[in-house]
């Protein structure tokens, strides 16, 4: 019988989830957000960047890890997330959590968009709740409002990017009209 160590447990458990979506002009968007995360923060990073479902998100992962001393990784289905890494969502697929693992599905397009912002928005207010951070970057129309307005609703922290610093104005334009938000960085 094996004895169950509490502390230990919890010593190995993502306290803090911070969820990054962005669309048209992302990556450099994104670029300048995970250059500022310490190497040793404590929380993991959740990245939906929409892409052409030709993209390849090796080469992106390859661009975002010469900005970063934090691993960076595709997401993959039923993996544990771990502190300390950044993930991102993968051509044609969702990604969502589901306590610390993640999960991808190819479900209907949602906002045009799959993977969606707002599907895994969703996804981490209901299972980090006053845990979870909320991050909208450029982009066109309003993926990510809905999913924003769940972080919040749930007491997490929701940041977004001031629209007249954003390359296309309109998710995070779209945030602001809706949802008080805790933060509007440059």
């Amino acid at each position: 019988m094996q004895i169950f160590n509490i502390a230990e447990y919890l010593m190995n458990q993502i306290r803090n989830l911070i969820a990054i979506g962005a669309s048209a002009g992302g990556i450099k968007a994104i670029i300048k957000v995970i250059e500022g995360f310490p190497q040793n923060i404590d929380a993991a990073i959740l990245i939906v960047l929409h892409l052409s479902r030709k993209s390849n998100a090796d080469n992106i992962i390859e661009i975002f890890q010469r900005h970063t001393a934090l691993q960076c990784e595709v997401a993959m289905d039923k993996v544990e997330i771990e502190r300390g890494k950044i993930y991102l969502a993968q051509p044609e697929h969702h990604l969502l959590v589901h306590g610390s693992i993640m999960h991808l599905n190819n479900g209907p397009e949602e906002n045009r968009y799959r993977p969606s912002i707002d599907v895994l928005f969703r996804s981490v207010a209901v299972h980090f709740g006053n845990r979870a951070i909320g991050i909208i970057l450029t982009g066109m129309l309003e993926d990510g409002t809905s999913g924003m307005h769940a972080i919040k609703s749930c007491g997490g922290l929701c940041l977004v990017q001031n629209p007249s610093e954003a390359e296309y104005a309109g998710m995070p334009r779209s945030v602001l009209t809706r949802i008080e938000v805790d933060y509007m960085a440059d």
